[in-house]
């Protein structure tokens, strides 16, 4: 499968840069037309975020950022979000960011891991 590359750079990738649980699972979704699609979707998770990837079957791929902190730092977060191209949403103590790119691009996954890495310090 060609996707089976990109997950296991991105397992590793996220495994490197974040030291907290990673999940991964394959879904099947039955289209409106009829068709089976088999998505796969990682998710890592700590005390103060959930970080999913869903990829679709045909590359597209989809980076989803729940963050759960004080306002001033969700803020903080707001505009290093959307300057990598997030849409961003605020809420009083959560930040939910969503990204849709055509394919992975590793460069991205990387800094979201490196900002919720800084989380915890």
């Amino acid at each position: 499968m060609a996707t089976e590359a990109p997950l296991t750079h991105l397992h590793s990738l996220l495994r490197t840069l974040l030291n907290d649980p990673i999940q991964a699972e394959k879904i099947k979704q039955k289209t409106l037309l009829g068709t089976i699609e088999n998505w796969n979707i990682i998710t890592v998770t700590s005390n103060s975020y959930k970080l999913t990837f869903h990829l679709h079957p045909n590359g597209r791929f989809r980076i989803t950022a729940i963050i759960h902190l004080e306002e001033d730092r969700l803020l903080e977060l707001l505009e290093q979000f959307e300057d990598l191209g997030f849409n961003v949403d605020v809420d009083v103590d959560r930040l939910i960011a969503v990204k849709n790119m055509k394919t992975i691009d590793f460069q991205v996954v990387r800094k979201v891991a490196q900002l919720l890495r800084g989380l915890k310090k």
